[in-house]
């Protein structure tokens, strides 16, 4: 009896993600004519926070975090600079971030894998559980622009194989040490991202201007 041939797998939908202190940037790859990926509110910026509205209550992601009339002002932003200075364990010496961490409504343990102490919380969170509660917003944020983008082929993506298929590519500056890109991988893998990968923001920039 003949045999049919497998049919082929469905391509990798590239996510690029550009981490920024306030705002993270994503986009999709060529695949979706590198379509940025827009927030909740319909933004095409995430901002890098979670903000706590105390216990019992729901926490707020990224553009949730951002509005000020639903937040109480206990919101931890910069969480890609608060990785690298929690994994490095202390001030980094540089005028300017220490400027930055004295308007910090929030408190880093002094241990040797600090945590963040919330003012109105009996608990406290890893750097790389806070960066993992974003990421989750963030491919939440991916699945429902690819559904919208799908919506409008006459041969549509299977949503169940979405997930499945997307490749997370974290641009960071290089002089991010090698921790703070482990536990920025770990985080992914908590927010339940199984393909992803690190790379230079230098490289991505010269990338696009190779274009």
């Amino acid at each position: 009896a003949e045999s049919n041939p497998p049919s082929a797998s469905p391509p990798t939908i590239v996510v690029g993600i550009d981490l920024g202190a306030l705002t993270t940037k994503i986009t999709l790859g060529p695949s979706y004519d590198h379509e940025l990926v827009r927030n909740a509110q319909g933004g095409h910026t995430t901002p890098t926070a979670v903000t706590f509205s105390g216990k019992h209550r729901a926490r707020l992601l990224g553009e949730d975090a951002a509005e000020v009339s639903r937040a109480d002002g206990n919101t931890v932003g910069m969480l890609d600079r608060l990785l690298v200075d929690s994994l490095t364990n202390a001030s980094s010496g540089n005028d300017e971030e220490d400027a930055l961490a004295a308007f910090r409504r929030f408190q880093l343990t002094s241990d040797e894998q600090p945590r963040v102490n919330i003012p109105n919380m009996e608990e406290e969170y890893s750097t790389t559980a806070l960066m993992a509660m974003l990421l989750g917003n963030v491919k939440g944020n991916v699945i429902a622009t690819v559904a919208r983008l799908e919506s409008n082929k006459s041969e549509k993506r299977d949503s169940n194989n979405v997930a499945n298929n997307l490749h997370f590519v974290f641009a960071i500056p290089p002089s991010y040490p090698q921790s703070t890109r482990n536990a920025l991988m770990d985080a992914a893998f908590a927010a339940s991202i199984s393909n992803s990968s690190v790379v230079d923001s230098t490289q991505c920039m010269a990338a696009v201007y190779d274009r």
